[in-house]
């Protein structure tokens, strides 16, 4: 990972509340991982391509070919192999942020604990943590902290 991301995907991964990402359009690179690295993806379906384009070789259709390959996915392709959650084709940038907002209330009233919301999202991205030297608790620990186990 480029060293001048790094601050970028801890401060997203260290946040104690759910993240949704809305994508509008064109994202590539960067602008793709630091998509990714959010609990929830909505794109516009009918508008702009995700993709790699340090590793842009070739015309396939897959996670794999996406990372290696240089793959361009539109958003329903990406929907499709579970790269994003939802692809929004109706609408466009407003029905987009539109179903973002409604995701985001439906979030919110499930008043999650950041703190145990936090330690979930890093025991996901297990390796990334340990890469960028951020800690995480163990989940059992992270909901019963005082439990016997929690000593273990």
């Amino acid at each position: 990972m480029v060293q001048s991301f790094r601050p970028v995907v801890s401060a997203l991964l260290s946040l104690p509340m759910p993240l949704i990402a809305a994508v509008n359009g064109h994202t590539a690179a960067a602008g793709l991982i630091h998509a990714l690295f959010h609990d929830y993806v909505v794109v516009n379906g009918a508008r702009g391509f995700l993709y790699m384009s340090e590793a842009r070789v070739g015309e396939r259709k897959g996670l794999r070919e996406l990372a290696l390959w240089g793959t361009r996915l539109k958003g329903a392709d990406a929907a499709e192999i579970g790269l994003v959650d939802e692809a929004v084709v109706a609408g466009g940038e407003e029905g987009v942020r539109k179903h973002v907002e409604e995701k985001a209330a439906e979030l919110g009233k499930r008043k999650c604990d950041g703190g145990v919301y936090t330690n979930l999202r890093k025991g996901l991205y297990k390796e990334v943590c340990d890469v960028l030297g951020l800690e995480r608790r163990a989940l059992v620990t992270a909901i019963a902290p005082t439990a016997p186990w929690s000593k273990i």
